[in-house]
């Protein structure tokens, strides 16, 4: 679970998506940060805290705390015995793997491509290049003289109003 930015800690993206997040106390939402942290901190989905170390780290009270924890624990979002908490996988509400210091392996939500479909887009034959101005703009498909594709004639050259006013004395 952890992320490619410095200084920053990881977030399993299905707690929001499957409404779990939107169905949490507050005291919840501050407790499961900061075990998402702790699990980084770790490099382990399970790792022992104290219950005033957690408390603090939530900025809760312990009464809070043991709500909050009940709470994740029933949403199968964690377990906890003992000051043991492990990270569950929030679409199933279990344990993620026997050894929780293993790398969960990526699913993309897409197929990737195969290596027939791959070396097709690579063999992708140019076409005929055209000849293009510094702009990059195409001039092989302009075939009328300059000027005659304007719907209307330029607007006539305005001059700025004038006032009476001299500003250089301010």
């Amino acid at each position: 679970m952890t992320t490619m930015f410095p200084n920053y800690s990881g977030f399993p993206i299905p707690v929001v998506d499957e409404d779990h997040w939107a169905e949490m106390s507050g005291g919840a939402k501050g407790i499961y940060i900061v075990l998402c942290r702790l699990s980084d901190r770790h490099s382990s989905r399970q790792f022992k805290v104290d219950d005033g170390d957690l408390c603090k780290k939530a900025g809760i009270v312990p009464r809070t705390l043991f709500s909050a924890r009940k709470e994740l624990v029933t949403k199968g979002l964690i377990t906890y015995n003992r000051h043991v908490y492990e990270l569950c996988d929030a679409t199933t509400g279990q344990p993620y793997s026997k050894d929780p210091k293993a790398k969960l392996p990526y699913k993309p939500k897409s197929p990737s491509p195969t290596e027939e479909e791959t070396t097709k887009a690579a063999r992708v034959v140019p076409t005929e290049t055209k000849p293009m101005r510094v702009e990059g703009v195409d001039i092989c498909d302009t075939d009328f003289s300059f000027g005659w594709n304007l719907a209307t004639q330029p607007a006539e050259q305005h001059t700025r109003p004038t006032y009476d006013f001299d500003f250089s004395t301010l």
